[in-house]
């Protein structure tokens, strides 16, 4: 008997087919959603839940509704229709030698983050966006909250703080942020 596909499986099955049919890559998909590559990743495999605000601003990138997206005999839509930020992000990508790189290795974040860490002037409970707060300006103007999240969770730092499996959600705010709590 044939397994049958889940629905997000089907749903990160048509977002792959039209990111290739563009030539666009996660880190492009996230950029034009206004979140990481990661994040983008983690839909595609099937660890994170894409919910249906999530998906309709993924379409939307195509210009069409989450519905539409999500149906595998929906045809593509022409470059000419698509959003013109997106026909930039593919222009762009076709015109690079190279693939764009998403993290700028030279910022060395992981050093800034621990000297906030180390600073003292984190609440004893925090959130990514807090530490984000107290970087220095020139860090803090190229990256997003969940960049440090990351860190935090997988990177150099997940020992260096505990999650407290609680949520600070700002109002009209997705899912929210993790709380932390630095580890003694």
């Amino acid at each position: 008997m044939k397994k049958q596909k889940t629905t997000e499986a089907e749903f990160a099955s048509q977002i792959q087919k039209y990111l290739d049919h563009f030539g666009l890559k996660q880190g492009d998909l996230g950029k034009l959603i206004g979140t990481g590559a990661t994040d983008i990743r983690d839909i595609l495999s099937f660890k994170r839940s894409v919910g249906l605000s999530r998906a309709d601003r993924i379409a939307k990138v195509f210009g069409l509704r989450y519905y539409e997206l999500g149906n595998p005999g929906h045809s593509f839509p022409t470059f000419n229709d698509l959003p013109a930020r997106t026909r930039n992000s593919i222009e762009k990508r076709e015109q690079a030698e190279e693939p764009e790189i998403e993290r700028n290795v030279g910022l060395r974040l992981p050093d800034h983050v621990q000297q906030v860490l180390l600073s003292g002037r984190l609440p004893e409970e925090f959130t990514s966006s807090d530490i984000l707060q107290l970087l220095p300006e020139n860090i803090k103007t190229q990256i997003q909250s969940i960049r440090i999240t990351h860190l935090l969770n997988n990177g150099k730092l997940r020992n260096s703080v505990e999650n407290t499996k609680k949520v600070r959600k700002a109002p009209g705010k997705g899912r929210g942020e993790t709380i932390y709590r630095r580890k003694n």
